[in-house]
């Protein structure tokens, strides 16, 4: 079997998701520190409570975030197929999540809606799929 070379459009990927990765991990560790710490700095301690708690909550949804874009930046970047499927997930979230905005009357969501859709569609490519050892 012929070695399949790792196309362009996927190292490009790859490397955006490992970058995007570092950078939700520190905004995560950053907005849960900062909310949690605000509080006692602005000497408001009736928010205390629901700071800390939003901070936690949205600070860790940002970190694991970050996990996943790093996951599947490595698999993207080695071929595995693990990544191909779990990239598929998030693209597809991905768009989703750029519906909530068109929902709500502002069309700020269609950038979402695109980007995601048009890496899907690049996900699904024959040579993208040889890859990641796909038929």
């Amino acid at each position: 079997m012929a070695k399949v070379e790792r196309p362009l459009g996927l190292t490009v990927l790859a490397v955006l998701d490992i970058i995007t990765g570092i950078f939700a991990i520190i905004g995560g560790i950053a907005i849960a520190e900062i909310l949690i710490m605000f509080p006692a700095i602005a000497d408001m301690p009736i928010f205390a409570g629901f700071a800390t708690a939003f901070g936690a909550l949205f600070g860790g949804v940002l970190v694991i975030m970050g996990i996943i874009a790093l996951l599947v930046g490595w698999g993207f970047w080695k071929g595995r197929e693990w990544a191909w499927t779990l990239g598929v997930i998030l693209y597809v979230i991905c768009i989703l999540l750029g519906l909530l905005p068109i929902l709500r009357g502002d069309v700020s969501g269609i950038v979402g809606i695109i980007v995601g859709g048009v890496i899907l569609y690049y996900l699904f490519k024959p040579s993208v799929r040889a890859w990641f050892k796909f038929p």
